[in-house]
């Protein structure tokens, strides 16, 4: 059997459906939001003081959790 590829690559289907530059920033926005988890649970912080530390409000920090 030949493992060649079949058909066009995700990115070029992305691209066909017109979805590329929303499905990456929307992985973009998921990254961000499990780092800012991680970075809540290895400090042990509550969502009021990451956003002290990032000079932001509670509620912009809940918009990204």
């Amino acid at each position: 059997m030949n493992n060649s590829a079949i058909g066009s690559s995700f990115e070029s289907f992305l691209e066909e459906e017109d979805i590329k530059e929303d499905v990456e920033t929307n992985a973009v926005k998921r990254i961000i939001a499990m780092q800012m988890q991680e970075s809540l649970n290895r400090e042990h912080l509550t969502k009021a003081e990451l956003a002290a530390r990032l000079e932001t409000s509670r509620a912009a920090v809940m918009l990204l959790l």
